[in-house]
């Protein structure tokens, strides 16, 4: 079994290698969770009850975020592969070895990613916290500690998330219709299953206890109950992603009519075939959108007319959790780069030109953007409104965070289609079709 589950990680890296950079980058985020918490306990008084606090929130935007990436993107390696899967039933191989060599690929690939990210951070950990907590004078001393408990925590943690988040699609991966797959060797359209409902369900109540308790509660402890309400109500959606998501990009979409531009038709016929890449694409993208707006606009219900965090704050508060994001956006697009090679080499066999097939690559990485901030913000929009209205205080707005992510995430989407699309075209139809 073992060197069943080397050499298909060796013949999938392109797949996998996803995986791996999304695991190294959840490490690296925990690890900064993880310092905080050891500085915390070591110093103890009320300089570790602050970092305590601090923890916490960052704790909170950094769960929501890797969550949703792990879930997407871990999802999306095994359902890519399910034409390998399905050749190895024919073969002999039965359906719960199928699943077990799954879980396994997924444990090692955890680990090695897990233990990168962690080794990666160390020379940044300290430097990092220093400058980010240098905003208060309890801070200026302060000494990170990251010992080999606290490593040896964050590969267990991410580990166990990023096998617990793929344990589903491993157990699909067994049970995968031969036939069907090699049939119809593109990505299979995401049901919606309970597991799925429930968790969006329990995240939607949960953000409705918290919202409930913010009546009575001052104005200037608003900010953090906010923030959690918005990022609940994210992770909410995104775990319906593949019908929520789905239905948006449609609505949205369907403003331009078919026969006004072929590129923005071939666009949006791709992204609602393979709902499964776009929901992945979407999801991450849209958590990224939600922290970001959700932060700023919290803060500015909390304290009307207060000046923005310093840039510390933000990056410690955020910037873990909004770069996984935008990381897990990105890597879902690259990692099903393969199905889209072989979509523009087939668009080029029936006679579509380079130049609409560009188009249209630029056209698809606009709309999971434009789909993406349009839910983030509505989910901004629901749990800030709802909040202030129960806390009996006016909701406060940040447009400009908003849109600065948008504008990062077009130019990652933008690189994760137009380039490999270029690429494409200059190599022979004949042999990208060929290609499995």
């Amino acid at each position: 079994m073992l060197r069943l589950v080397l050499r298909d990680l060796l013949a999938n890296l392109r797949i996998w290698l996803g995986a791996l950079v999304v695991a190294a980058a959840t490490a690296a985020v925990a690890a900064v969770c993880a310092g905080l918490i050891e500085t915390g306990v070591r110093t103890g008084g009320n300089v570790g009850l602050a970092l305590g606090a601090i923890s916490g929130t960052v704790l909170t935007f950094s769960i929501v975020a890797a969550v949703v990436v792990t879930g997407t993107v871990t999802g999306l390696t095994v359902a890519l592969q399910r034409r390998s899967y399905a050749l190895w039933q024919l073969v002999g191989v039965l359906p719960i070895r199928v699943g077990a060599v799954v879980r396994l690929q997924l444990l090692v690939v955890a680990l090695a990613g897990s233990g990168l990210g962690c080794l990666a951070m160390l020379p940044f950990l300290s430097p990092f916290l220093t400058w980010t907590l240098a905003g208060s004078d309890d801070f200026d001393d302060l000494q990170i500690s990251f010992g080999p408990i606290s490593a040896v925590s964050v590969v267990t943690l991410v580990s166990g998330l990023v096998v617990l988040s793929g344990s589903r699609a491993a157990g699909r991966a067994g049970r995968v219709s031969p036939l069907e797959s090699l049939r119809d060797p593109e990505l299979a359209r995401v049901g919606i299953g309970r597991r799925r409902w429930f968790t969006a369900g329990l995240l939607a109540v949960l953000a409705g206890l918290v919202t409930v308790s913010l009546h009575g509660t001052a104005a200037d402890r608003l900010a953090v109950p906010l923030m959690l309400v918005s990022a609940l109500l994210a992770g909410s959606v995104a775990a319906v992603g593949p019908v929520v998501l789905g239905w948006v990009l449609s609505g949205w979409t369907s403003v331009v009519p078919p026969e006004a531009s072929v590129s923005w038709y071939l666009a949006r016929a791709s992204a609602r075939a393979n709902i499964s890449r776009s929901s992945a694409v979407i999801g991450s993208l849209m958590v990224a959108v939600a922290l970001v707006g959700s932060f700023y606009a919290a803060n500015r219900t909390a304290v009307p007319g207060s000046d923005d965090a310093s840039a510390g704050t933000v990056a410690l508060i955020l910037g873990g959790p909004v770069v996984l994001s935008l990381l897990g956006s990105a890597v879902a697009l690259a990692m099903s780069g393969r199905g889209r090679d072989r979509e523009v080499a087939l668009l080029r066999a029936a006679g579509s030109d380079a130049s609409v097939l560009v188009l249209a690559a630029v056209w698809e990485a606009i709309m999971y953007v434009v789909t993406a901030v349009l839910l983030g913000f509505a989910v901004v929009v629901v749990g800030t409104v709802v909040g202030a209205l129960i806390a009996s205080t006016t909701p406060g707005w940040a447009p400009a965070p908003v849109l600065l992510i948008g504008c990062a995430g077009t130019v990652l989407m933008l690189i994760a289609t137009v380039v490999p699309t270029v690429f494409t075209l200059r190599r022979p139809v004949l042999a990208e079709l060929a290609t499995e």
